[in-house]
């Protein structure tokens, strides 16, 4: 058991009623917090030993199909173009590590603290099922590359670093 206080109950609520949804179409759960990891070298063609190392937060299962969810207790819903990224990323590598095919495998981000513009009090969630984009993983890939560029020549980083327009664009 576990004990909720008044500022996180509404956030147990809409995790649970999420997982309500989700088990009418994948009722069986199969993991939480599953850590998976991968060498690069299976992405990508790269001499490389760096290893991906995440963890997903669920997985759901109906017969040979399975759901990746990845919770976020964010307040808005902003970032959905990058947490599908990721999820397309976890998507692969959970793939490889478990020796699913891709095509059995959706992803679907569980918001779970989402509040109005104007802030009422109220906390609400939505389970997003849409799936990453063709181009997200070469979007992600192509932020590997440049880490791996970046490991192999340290001087290129700061260089690179210096050139930055923004503060978030490394």
């Amino acid at each position: 058991t576990y004990e909720v206080d008044e500022k996180t109950a509404s956030y147990v609520e809409n995790v649970k009623k999420l997982i309500g949804e989700i088990t009418e179409d994948f009722p069986e759960n199969l993991c939480t917090e599953k850590v998976i990891q991968c060498p690069v070298s299976k992405l990508i063609k790269t001499e490389d030993s760096l290893l991906f190392k995440g963890s997903i937060d669920a997985v759901f299962k109906e017969g040979e199909r399975h759901l990746i969810v990845d919770w976020k207790t964010g307040w808005n819903d902003n970032y959905a173009s990058s947490h599908r990224q990721q999820l397309e990323l976890y998507k692969r590598l959970f793939s490889i590590s478990e020796g699913i095919s891709m095509e059995n495998i959706s992803v679907a981000i569980g918001y779970v603290g989402l509040k109005n513009k104007v802030h009422d009090g109220t906390i609400t969630s939505r389970l997003d099922m849409a799936q990453p984009a063709g181009s997200a993983f070469n979007t992600v890939m192509k932020r590997v590359n440049l880490l791996l560029a970046w490991r192999q020549n340290v001087h290129r980083f700061f260089e690179d670093l210096k050139e930055a327009k923004d503060d978030d664009s490394l």
